[in-house]
């Protein structure tokens, strides 16, 4: 099965070929059970991601009853982008198989080179604004219905662009769409690294955003960010 976006139609041939150059090709940026890799062609740079042959029940359960997650990861960033959310372009996926084998997803790559990583070891001094706008994000993102259900520090890419922040969500295969709670936004803060001003800084730029308590939010958010991480290093 091939899906692709009608932008990069005249890519057809190469992005056929994606599945066979795929071990030997490019830049291997990350590797564990799936893997992506940084591939140019045609003066663009490309993050391919394979991701492993489930294993059984999943491969059956994804041949024939969900959605495999590169088809999820595809069309959600058609939808993040039609929101007016920042996610990397989707180009192609790829399926192979039932049972489902190897499945592949072409994006282009992002421009923005730092992860929220970044906040384990500084505070948030001079970031202020970045946070503030990571907030909002969120809570724009939960008004119109749409969860990230991995908002994690390595799923968050940001940088400075014409001297503003902008920030893109990756890996957006697992999402939820509907109405999002107040506790369930808060809570969906609590992966985010850093010391507890960064998450009270977040929390209130969504409550703000939302038009909630402020102090209300913020006790949700940082009691369940000091559960996450007392489990997390357990």
């Amino acid at each position: 099965m091939l899906i692709i976006n009608e932008k990069y139609r005249d890519l057809e041939g190469w992005i056929t070929s994606v599945p066979d150059i795929f071990p030997t090709s490019g830049e291997v940026i990350y590797k564990a059970r799936n893997e992506i890799r940084r591939i140019e062609h045609d003066g663009m740079a490309f993050c391919v991601k394979r991701y492993h042959k489930p294993r059984f029940p999943n491969n059956f359960i994804y041949s024939f009853f969900r959605e495999p997650k590169a088809i999820r990861a595809y069309r959600n960033a058609e939808l993040l982008e039609r929101e007016g959310f920042y996610t990397p372009e989707a180009v192609a996926c790829i399926l192979f198989g039932r049972p489902l084998g190897f499945s592949y997803l072409i994006s282009v790559c992002s421009p923005l080179s730092r992860r929220f990583y970044e906040f384990r070891d500084h505070g948030i001094e001079g970031y202020e604004d970045l946070l503030d706008l990571l907030g909002a994000m969120a809570g724009r993102m939960n008004d119109q219905g749409i969860l990230h259900k991995d908002f994690s520090p390595g799923n968050i890419l940001f940088d400075r662009v014409d001297d503003d922040w902008k920030i893109e969500l990756v890996d957006i295969n697992r999402m939820f769409f509907g109405q999002v709670s107040m506790e369930r936004g808060c809570r969906n803060l609590a992966r985010l690294w850093g010391d507890e001003r960064l998450i009270e800084r977040v929390a209130r730029a969504y409550a703000r955003q939302r038009h909630f308590d402020e102090e209300q939010c913020v006790a949700i958010s940082t009691s369940a960010w000091k559960r996450f991480w007392r489990h997390h290093h357990k």
